[in-house]
């Protein structure tokens, strides 16, 4: 079973984020795996915000808390950005849950639909 969690603000990033951060930050996700000593794959749960403020969407366990760990570790803190920490709920506290993991849905679809937009264009210069 286990409970759900998501954080609660998106967050800000500093430096300000362009597109090539985004696109480097979309590879290092679909690349990188945080679960491999115990040999489980779970997706990267964080993505960015229209204005470019990072947030995630609901994982099981603590799968936004070790994700942001990698990130921040392994992703912004190489390239030199800061980001605040995150505060994580839980599905237990069930009004603010909810509340967070609708809003979330709406922005996640407008996640994949930017960054659809980016690598069309970005096919569009080659």
């Amino acid at each position: 079973m286990g409970t759900w969690h998501i954080n609660r603000e998106a967050l800000n990033v500093t430096p300000a984020v362009d597109d090539e951060l985004i696109m480097e930050f979309v590879t290092f996700c679909v690349t990188q795996n945080p679960y491999e000593a115990i040999k489980e794959n779970f997706p990267c749960t964080w993505f960015f915000t229209k204005d470019n403020r990072l947030t995630s969407y609901a994982g099981r366990f603590a799968e936004p808390s070790v994700w942001f760990r990698l990130l921040e570790e392994k992703f912004f803190g190489p390239r030199g950005y800061k980001v605040e920490k995150p505060e994580i709920v839980s599905d237990m506290d069930k009004r603010s849950f909810f509340e967070i993991r609708t809003e979330r849905i709406e922005q996640f679809i407008d996640w994949k639909l930017r960054i659809l937009e980016m690598a069309e264009k970005k096919l569009l210069q080659l």
